[in-house]
């Protein structure tokens, strides 16, 4: 013990003086949701944006109806037939179990997605592309922007955007198909 008190002893303790100087100062601008944790956050959210898109895209439109969150705020502007403006879960399944006995074959493919935002209000944009096959054989091909926020993973608001004049065209053409065939049997 006496060994370590003289290493003490001979310690001495010597006050610190600092110099202070300022610091190098480097410009940079800063992106939004450029720290690392949102990076992934938004990884996270457009990975599972895309796997939603996967099952619409096989016809599965059940996927978006569970993300939705019961009071789930749902337009979908413009003129032609499945133009809706509607509130709830159960009001966004019927629209889509309408709109799938309109356009029976109806594919939606993701083809972009972009989000920002945290997990309380998470923004995602996705364009889309369009596709069905008519009763007539023609082809029907559109494209679309889908504008969600999300908070904590529910879909609370979704604004779909798509180009109503080519829809309405293809609804005329799928109302008089149908026609036409009931009408020769």
């Amino acid at each position: 013990m006496s060994a370590n008190r003289s290493l003490f002893t001979r310690i001495r303790l010597v006050p610190c003086i600092r110099q202070v100087t300022a610091p190098t100062v480097t410009c940079r601008r800063q992106v939004t949701g450029s720290r690392p944790e949102a990076g992934m956050y938004h990884t996270i959210v457009r990975a599972k944006t895309r796997r939603i898109w996967a099952r619409m895209a096989r016809g599965d439109y059940r996927a978006a109806v569970d993300m939705a969150a019961p009071t789930v705020r749902f337009r979908f502007v413009g003129d032609a037939a499945p133009a809706a403006e509607l509130v709830g879960r159960d009001a966004f399944e019927q629209w889509f179990a309408d709109l799938y006995r309109l356009l029976p074959d109806l594919r939606l493919r993701l083809t972009d997605v972009v989000a920002k935002g945290w997990p309380w209000k998470t923004t995602v944009v996705v364009r889309l592309a369009v596709t069905a096959t008519l009763a007539d054989g023609s082809r029907y091909e559109n494209e679309g922007v889908q504008w969600v926020t999300l908070r904590w993973g529910r879909m609370v608001d979704d604004y779909v955007l798509e180009d109503t004049a080519r829809l309405a065209a293809a609804i005329e053409r799928q109302h008089h198909a149908v026609a036409q065939a009931a009408g020769g049997r």
